[in-house]
């Protein structure tokens, strides 16, 4: 641990933190949306739209690693990271614009390897952008603080990134109902616009990391290449790298295993509360907004309430 050296200005801080936005909306409509959507909305099967998630999670977690490896050893005059920034921009927008919008008239079949294809393309290439700009934060300072301080940016703009596009949405669905004949959480053009406004933003907020910290690039940390091996491949560098973590110490396998316990309830949670509030508690679109938005106040009232 590393602490006294330079502060960043907060110029930096900020703008590297606004990235997270893209990842913050993605990560919000594939925990709240896609299941309700592609289900009630497309009209897939339930049974195989939970196995393309589970297909699309097995390939995130072969991907993330491999793409993390790629960027520790790419060398370019932009460096190691920002030409995986620059180059996930559009295609983000791209991939996630497109799982909204699916083929008129579509089989089941269809719809499931649509579903599939689509989320691989959105998790792999909003990953493109994720780990290098993550692993782009150590490298902007070696101070502990500052270090801290830049993972508190990059959280922030990924929970506001997400919460704001969801009251949009619902804002959206609330006038749109009001001025249509149905609700407008059930019409496949809602998320046509839901998907092009995300993807719009989504592009902006990378954009807007890679050129806020471009300038820092002749001061980021360059290690030398190891010599190849050729008697190893890349993925099997990647495979010993992770046992190898994973054997660190009993505590963190436990902590590992934790988590994977944690998030597995929270997947669980987050992709049936639009099922829950439309189905169970048979919530308006208005009273889903009202929900949205109390969770803006609710941040606030527990920075002020806790000790």
């Amino acid at each position: 641990m590393t602490e006294g050296g330079p502060a960043l200005p907060f110029s930096t801080k900020f703008l590297y933190g606004f990235g997270s936005i893209a990842y913050g909306i993605k990560d919000n409509a594939f925990a709240y949306f896609l299941l309700f959507v592609y289900v009630q909305v497309f009209g897939l099967a339930p049974d195989l739209a939970g196995l393309a998630i589970l297909i699309m999670l097995v390939f995130d977690a072969i991907s993330d690693p491999l793409i993390g490896y790629l960027s520790d050893n790419t060398r370019s005059r932009w460096g190691r990271r920002h030409p995986f920034i620059y180059g996930s921009a559009i295609p983000v927008a791209l991939t996630f614009f497109l799982i909204w919008d699916p083929p008129a008239g579509i089989t089941d079949q269809g719809l499931f390897w649509y579903l599939l294809l689509m989320g691989i393309g959105i998790r792999t290439t909003i990953t493109l952008y994720e780990i290098p700009s993550t692993a782009l934060g150590p490298e902007l300072t070696q101070d502990y603080v500052e270090r801290s301080s830049l993972i508190a940016f990059r959280m922030w703009f990924g929970w506001w990134g997400g919460l704001v596009m969801w009251n949009l949405l619902w804002l959206f669905v609330v006038y749109s109902s009001i001025n249509g004949t149905e609700d407008a959480r059930y019409n496949a053009e809602t998320w046509v616009v839901y998907g092009i406004a995300c993807g719009i933003v989504m592009v902006i907020a990378i954009l807007v990391t890679g050129v806020g910290t471009h300038r820092h690039i002749p001061d980021l940390h360059m290690p030398e290449l190891s010599k190849p091996d050729s008697k190893r491949s890349a993925v099997m560098d990647v495979l010993r790298d992770i046992w190898t973590t994973l054997n660190v110490s009993r505590n963190y396998r436990i902590l590992f295993i934790a988590y994977i316990v944690c998030k597995a309830a929270s997947g669980l949670f987050t992709n049936l509360t639009l099922f829950y509030y439309s189905y169970y508690w048979e919530f308006e679109p208005s009273d889903i907004l009202t929900i949205g938005m109390t969770l803006f106040i609710a941040p606030v009232l527990g920075l002020k309430l806790a000790p």
